[in-house]
């Protein structure tokens, strides 16, 4: 059975000089800190991206990338499935998921603010980091 690396969506209370982040999991019950190296944390974007000023910034159809589940707080691996055609649009996301025949779900929308390239270290394994939003 294939494994699915589920990466979780903190938000960020404290940066240090030294270049770690002080982060919540916004789900955990606890609220127990946790500190971060700054190579752990992969930032959101904080911009939208219009496809009609810079049709360069806008993910394209098969476009690999990491974005966070519907209603869950966790990010997967998905495909691009419908590019986004204004600023106000939301991406339509082909999620990995064993459980169908074709190793996919059927198409979600997620807004682009929840969406980031995916890009893979040099031993070929999929870097996971630790997202981050800052409020």
């Amino acid at each position: 059975m294939k494994s699915i690396k589920c990466t979780i969506y903190l938000q960020c209370y404290n940066y240090e000089v030294f270049e770690r982040y002080e982060v919540d999991d916004i789900d955990e019950e606890n609220k127990e800190r946790h500190i971060l190296s700054k190579r752990r944390v992969v930032p959101l974007p904080t911009m939208k991206a219009d496809p009609e000023l810079h049709p360069e910034s806008v993910y394209s159809k098969g476009s690999v990338v990491m974005a966070l589940y519907p209603q869950t707080t966790c990010f997967y691996k998905g495909i691009i499935h419908e590019p986004i055609q204004s600023a106000t649009d939301e991406y339509k996301l082909l999620f990995e998921d064993p459980s169908y025949a074709n190793g996919y779900s059927p198409p979600f929308p997620v807004p682009p603010r929840y969406i980031v390239s995916l890009k893979e270290n040099k031993k070929r394994w999929i870097k996971v980091s630790s997202f981050l939003r800052v409020f």
